[in-house]
């Protein structure tokens, strides 16, 4: 992951998440990557007042960073449906995608045409989404590009994983391109006739998921955090009960812990028991990111446990670690510099052992040896 710094001729300069510079020829980049750069210069050679709507509102603009590390967990988060979707014409980013709408804090870009009220339907849990991740006191936002996370619909599931959409996915965060792919049976639209309907009951939880990874600020996805942080977190939240706007933090752990040690009431779940092997908290911590994706289910579901434990079950005494933690690495920290300040003087066999016993009280044992 990079961000492109210049694009001068034939070349273009990349600086990656660690600060690093790379120059690279345009015959390097594949087909997609190119076509992206084209967009871009096109874009900036536009005068804005003369581009179409949607080229005016797709311009990117540095809007400022937050922070909010004093604001209190929160216990229940309600988010009304008081807010208005805008159908706009003309297609902005994506060559196909000719239906864009917007809500407040999301633009969805779709393959076919839906009505106002039926974007609405599901836009409600990405608003949700957006607002339960603002009030967790991890100032996770990062500074953003765009005034709105993008979401691509996909009518037909082989265009989704024609484009890039995993098979057996319900959604992905496709982080070179900021954006979230999405077919339409997982938002529970479902065609009945020629006009389509929204099924209600369709469990959003990979949604969610996804929209954790576009909404956190990329130091979060440094080494040391990448993995058992950022798939932990994203999994947190993912299992917080929801229900017509509100999220239930303060009913997170039981269905967390109920998710990753069986097969879980709403069919999602790590089915990993009660007794789970980690090994050394410091290997896990510091596991390259292609490794942990390896075996996805076993670590997801650890590093579900162990963001619960810092948020959720010690809170009182871990939250500020896991908050000094995040600072070090807006800070520029990482690896085993980063974690230092999570262990708060403290060695790994002694966090492993606060954190065995916490889940143990709950009837999870850890097995760190």
């Amino acid at each position: 992951q990079a961000k492109l710094v210049s694009h001068e001729g034939d070349s273009i300069t990349l600086k990656t998440n660690e600060g690093r510079e790379i120059s690279l020829k345009l015959s390097q980049l594949s087909n997609l990557d190119q076509d992206y750069l084209s967009s871009l210069k096109q874009q900036s050679e536009e005068d804005p007042k003369e581009a179409p709507p949607n080229k005016r509102r797709s311009r990117k603009k540095e809007l400022p960073n937050w922070e909010n590390w004093d604001a209190p967990w929160p216990k229940l988060v309600k988010t009304s449906q008081d807010f208005e979707i805008e159908e706009v014409s003309g297609n902005a980013d994506f060559e196909t995608h000719e239906f864009v709408y917007q809500s407040p804090h999301f633009i969805f870009y779709s393959d076919a045409q839906l009505t106002k009220s039926l974007v609405k339907k599901f836009a409600w849990y990405f608003e949700s989404s957006h607002n339960y991740l603002s009030q967790l006191p991890l100032s996770m936002a990062r500074t953003q590009e765009e005034d709105r996370h993008k979401i691509v619909l996909y009518e037909h599931k082989s265009d989704y994983h024609k484009n890039g959409g995993p098979e057996s996915s319900a959604g992905v965060y496709m982080g070179r391109i900021d954006t979230i792919l999405v077919p339409f049976d997982s938002v529970g639209m479902k065609k009945i006739g020629s006009r389509y309907t929204v099924d209600r009951e369709t469990s959003n939880k990979t949604l969610s998921h996804e929209i954790v990874h576009s909404f956190t600020d990329w130091p979060y996805y440094a080494e040391g955090a990448r993995g058992w942080f950022t798939e932990g977190l994203a999994e947190y939240v993912a299992l917080t009960p929801y229900r017509s706007g509100n999220f239930m933090p303060s009913k997170a752990q039981g269905d967390i812990e109920q998710c990753v040690t069986n097969f879980s009431d709403f069919g999602r779940g790590r089915n990993l028991g009660t007794e789970i092997h980690v090994g050394s908290l410091k290997e896990f911590m510091l596991m390259p990111y292609e490794r942990f994706t390896s075996n996805a289910n076993h670590c997801y579901g650890i590093g579900a446990l162990l963001v619960t434990y810092f948020c959720d079950i010690e809170r009182d005494t871990e939250l500020q670690n896991i908050q000094n933690f995040l600072k070090a690495l807006k800070g520029g920290k990482e690896k085993e510099e980063a974690l230092a300040v999570l262990l708060n003087g403290r060695t790994f066999k002694e966090l492993e052992k606060s954190i065995n016993k916490a889940w143990r009280g709950k009837g999870v044992t850890l097995d760190f040896e």
